[in-house]
């Protein structure tokens, strides 16, 4: 991964990092991917990276909404 790819990663699960944080009862997934798709992120993407925050201890996905429940994102 370049170093520009790397910076883009981390913006992108920066975006869905405080989007999530923003809903404090559950940020909608299908919304939140839809936007993300208008970008040019397709559906895999998407879904390993909320996977990868879901074991990260980051969030917690219930009833396709997704809930911040770790401390700050460093």
């Amino acid at each position: 991964m370049t170093p520009e790819q790397r910076k883009i990663a981390q913006q992108v699960v920066q975006a869905l990092a405080e989007t999530i944080k923003e809903c404090p009862d559950g940020a909608p997934l299908g919304p939140m991917y839809m936007a993300f798709q208008q970008r040019g992120m397709s559906l895999e993407v998407f879904e390993h990276l909320i996977n990868t925050m879901v074991s990260l201890g980051l969030i917690e996905v219930k009833n396709h909404q997704a809930k911040w429940i770790a401390g700050s994102l460093h």
